[in-house]
């Protein structure tokens, strides 16, 4: 992938996915080459009001392991979001991203 915006296009393509298991390693798979460019998108979708986007993008960041701690501030406004499981979610990635941040 060459641009945010087909980034962002994958992201939305796997959150619309039914949820099964396979999910988040199909949308990892498509835009994990994508790196700091990936992220960014990720940190787009967290801001968006999609409940699925969100959920998907907060679950990708763990991936990503360490350059995924830019994306703190955003998962950090999650922990505040309306969804009782967006607020899960994003504490539970909170956690294990910075578990990434300190191991390495």
């Amino acid at each position: 992938m060459s641009g945010l915006d087909e980034v962002i296009d994958q992201l939305w393509l796997h959150a619309t996915f039914e949820e099964d298991p396979w999910c988040v390693d199909r949308a990892y798979a498509a835009i994990k080459d994508d790196g700091v460019l990936a992220v960014d998108a990720l940190i787009w979708a967290l801001g968006h009001k999609d409940l699925d986007l969100k959920l998907l993008a907060l679950r990708l960041l763990r991936e990503f392991g360490p350059v995924a701690n830019r994306a703190m501030p955003a998962v950090i406004d999650c922990l505040f979001d309306g969804d009782r499981l967006v607020r899960i979610t994003a504490w539970e990635t909170a956690r294990l991203v910075e578990g990434l941040e300190t191991q390495a």
